[in-house]
């Protein structure tokens, strides 16, 4: 590693489950980079199920669609990893474009419905440790991890963002709904609000 270059993140260094991963191959090429996480729910997925089978429900027509809208939403920008958590709905709603960026969904615990908001953001704040100078830095394009979560998880971390005195643009977690969150190596910056019905993202 270069002398002055920010060491891996603990979570990122032979982490069952990660080791050699999208996600630890996107950390080697991000040091010294501009970064923001775009945080989606889930798309429309119908009725709740029962008790664990919920977990496994999958994504209706219309989610499917919404799926494929986000996909395109997003073609023009670099992405270097696509998580999600391992709700079936969850990673079929990037599924889409995990395949145009040419990567795989990796699944985590973490962004599961009902996990402790402290777990969701330590593992936001590890990611966000691999980009630095972020948001209106000319040194070339902003790198971009996408994560699929929840209805419960993603309000959680807009407010606890806004508690920490980040900027907050927008209000909403509509299904296939998208939170940009922009980090500039030292904290957070910004958070901006995209509903489903706007077609790109800045």
């Amino acid at each position: 590693m270069a002398a002055g270059a920010p060491s891996k993140p603990a979570a990122l260094r032979s982490r069952p489950g990660l080791r050699h991963s999208n996600l630890e191959i996107f950390w080697d090429a991000m040091v010294g980079r501009a970064m923001e996480i775009l945080l989606i729910r889930h798309a429309h997925a119908g009725e709740r199920l029962d008790g664990g089978r919920d977990r496994y429900r999958t994504l209706t027509s219309m989610g499917h669609e919404q799926a494929h809208a986000i996909a395109n939403a997003l073609a023009d920008r670099t992405i270097g990893s696509v998580l999600a958590s391992p709700a079936t709905r969850c990673v079929q709603t990037v599924e889409p474009t995990a395949t145009n960026q040419g990567l795989e969904v990796e699944e985590l615990e973490e962004f599961w419905e009902g996990s402790r908001i402290d777990d969701v953001m330590a593992v936001l704040d590890r990611i966000a440790a691999a980009g630095k100078q972020l948001a209106d830095s000319s040194e070339g394009p902003v790198r971009s991890v996408v994560i699929c979560s929840h209805g419960d998880i993603i309000p959680e971390v807009i407010e606890r963002l806004a508690h920490s005195g980040v900027e907050i643009q927008g209000r909403g977690c509509e299904r296939a709904s998208t939170w940009v969150l922009s980090h500039d190596g030292r904290g957070w910056k910004r958070a901006r609000y995209f509903n489903r019905q706007e077609s790109t993202l800045p």
